[in-house]
């Protein structure tokens, strides 16, 4: 298929999102095929190829995972990547790659064996990706909100009960307003992404719009839930872990309504539960307007960490179970517009 051309997506984090929120993209001017799920493997992509891949495709996303040096490095080679996105890098599997640089250089991986007349796409805000020494001289863009000099930036952001609305400046002076049911920051890099290889591939910006402003969130992942004219529900149950669960609670923070957290804490945290359940509460004491904690004896560094914040006893109610906390979310909402996040879901064997 002399026609096709495959744009190559890594990371640590992001990676899955900027693919699906790509595809939208893509799609509104190509035939797209992606590696569906987290078919990130070589074996995967080679399955995609072998079972999905039709002669009237005209672009191939492969999202590329790694456990250990050259696992990009022999995607790259099966696929012959033309585009090649870098969304994040951070301390993943550390158990197999032992040290962050070995991290950045497999990432980047997916950049140094671009043709030359490739494009890499780079998030500049990443510190890891800013500080990586890139060798191959091919074009490169660059994305972000903070970094100096980028290629496409995001200004204006605000978020509400609808979602986000944020501007992206295109570096020959043009530009677009963003309108988004995905929320947080992480999300704004990941469209980011996506705004810059559609536009390379001569995409309007506004039909690039269009086509974001139709993307969905996935299920329980800060998926927004309107109840009522008042009350907006931030569904983030799915998540378990401490960096998403800052990511929800600043999310919420940004929001002009009554801030809600409903949360159990997070569990199967190892030695280091009690101090990250802490944490997260110090954290949400600084944004929320009320806390409901679910769990008597399983929330105590939770309400310990409200203590220890000086956040007033009569903001915040423990409820035995999901039913309390409910009955309690409907008491303190019935008066004003209010934004619930339900942040971590226990499992169903849970019992306390």
């Amino acid at each position: 298929m002399p026609s096709l051309e495959v744009i190559g997506v890594t990371g640590s984090y992001g990676k899955t999102s900027t693919k699906h929120i790509l595809k939208a993209v893509l799609a509104s001017k190509y035939n797209v095929l992606m590696t569906p799920e987290s078919y990130n493997t070589k074996m995967g992509v080679t399955r995609t190829i072998r079972e999905q891949l039709k002669p009237y495709h005209d672009l191939f996303i492969a999202e590329m995972g790694a456990k250990q040096e050259h696992d990009i490095e022999e995607i790259c080679t099966l696929v012959n990547q033309k585009y090649g996105i870098v969304t994040a890098i951070g301390e993943q599997h550390l158990e197999t790659f032992k040290t962050l640089e070995t991290i950045k250089k497999t990432k980047f991986e997916l950049v140094e064996t671009l043709p030359h007349d490739g494009t890499a796409f780079l998030n500049k805000d990443d510190d890891n990706i800013r500080a990586y020494p890139q060798v191959n001289s091919v074009r490169t863009m660059y994305y972000g909100i903070d970094a100096e000099d980028l290629h496409y930036r995001a200004t204006n952001i605000t978020y509400s009960g609808k979602g986000t609305t944020f501007t992206v400046e295109k570096y020959d002076g043009t530009s677009v307003e963003i309108q988004t049911k995905l929320l947080g920051r992480h999300n704004i890099y990941n469209i980011l992404a996506a705004v810059a290889i559609g536009a390379e591939k001569n995409i309007p910006l506004d039909v690039i719009a269009r086509a974001i402003k139709g993307v969905a969130p996935v299920a329980h992942r800060l998926e927004l839930k309107r109840t009522s004219d008042t009350l907006t529900i931030i569904d983030d149950s799915f998540n378990s872990n401490p960096s998403g669960s800052k990511m929800a609670v600043e999310v919420l923070g940004y929001m002009p309504e009554k801030k809600i957290l409903i949360t159990p804490g997070m569990i199967e945290l190892g030695d280091r539960e009690y101090e990250l359940n802490k944490r997260l509460a110090t954290h949400a004491a600084e944004v929320c307007d009320y806390i409901i904690l679910v769990g008597k004896k399983q929330t105590i560094p939770l309400q310990d960490g409200l203590e220890e914040a000086g956040y007033s006893e009569d903001k915040y109610y423990v409820a035995s179970n999901l039913q309390d906390a409910l009955a309690k979310m409907r008491d303190v909402t019935a008066t004003e517009p209010s934004v619930v996040l339900l942040e971590n879901d226990l499992p169903d064997t849970f019992e306390e």
